[in-house]
């Protein structure tokens, strides 16, 4: 027993870099780490610049959903202070429109610009939005495959059930996968958001470029967590594919 376990690893040793740099997984799998990296980095910079960029309009993020709300006829959604730092949302269960302090009372570019995409996914909700209420009604589920994901993985793992173990990644894979799956949601927000920084007269030209701008960096980090996540669960699959290769050659 302790030659083959000698044998099976000094196999995977000798062979790993090679199978590696000719498996278009694990090159995916680096893609998207660069990608997640790049994204986040780039978050950090856009939120500090347009952060302490000031448009002509001095309007906060709080009073453009309350002038948005009144425009469009919604009264049963609420705008709230959140407490944690960018937690902006909009929650659909309870129908309020949730903005962090630099938001909520702040009025620079990445203030109204995320206040007006909060307001667009409520305006979604609101006038059901197809996409958006298939969203609502699937998380439920999604949120409690995500609890089942990492047990079955666990349990398969040191019980040495691998069609368990599978399961469990297949279904982390799917959890991970859902806001990618949605993202088109985000993004018709964001379009829409724009408008409503127009029509309002909120933002003007230059401005409007500057929250495009962005709102297309927000949208690349809410690719960005998933991408990372997904590249992990695939780690994951390969790795355990790699010790069944080694198993079978005992």
């Amino acid at each position: 027993m302790g030659l083959g376990f000698l044998r099976r690893y000094y196999y995977q040793i000798i062979h790993l870099p090679r199978r590696l740099l000719r498996d278009p997984i694990f090159l995916l799998i680096l893609a998207a780490l660069a990608f997640s990296f790049y994204a986040w980095s780039q978050r950090k910079k856009t939120a500090k610049r347009f952060g302490e960029t000031k448009p002509a309009a001095n309007t906060t993020g709080h009073q453009l959903v309350q002038q948005i709300f009144k425009e469009q006829g919604v009264e049963d959604v609420k705008v709230e202070q959140s407490a944690q730092p960018f937690s902006d949302y909009y929650d659909p269960t309870t129908k309020i429109v949730g903005l962090s302090e630099e938001v909520y009372s702040g009025n620079s570019i990445a203030a109204l610009a995320t206040a007006a995409q909060k307001v667009s996914l409520a305006l979604q909700d609101h006038k059901k939005y197809r996409p958006f209420r298939i969203r609502f009604r699937l998380t439920p589920l999604v949120s409690f495959l995500a609890t089942l994901a990492i047990p079955l993985y666990a349990v398969g793992l040191f019980a040495g059930m691998y069609q368990l173990t599978k399961w469990g990644l297949r279904i982390g894979l799917f959890v991970s996968a859902f806001p990618l799956l949605t993202l088109p949601i985000e993004i018709d927000a964001s379009q829409k958001a724009l408008q409503l920084l127009e029509n309002g007269k909120f933002l003007k030209d230059e401005e409007l470029r500057l929250a495009k701008e962005f709102l297309s960096f927000e949208a690349l980090s809410l690719v960005a967590y998933p991408a990372m996540i997904i590249s992990n669960i695939i780690t994951a699959i390969k790795a355990r594919q790699t010790q069944k290769e080694a198993k079978a050659l005992d």
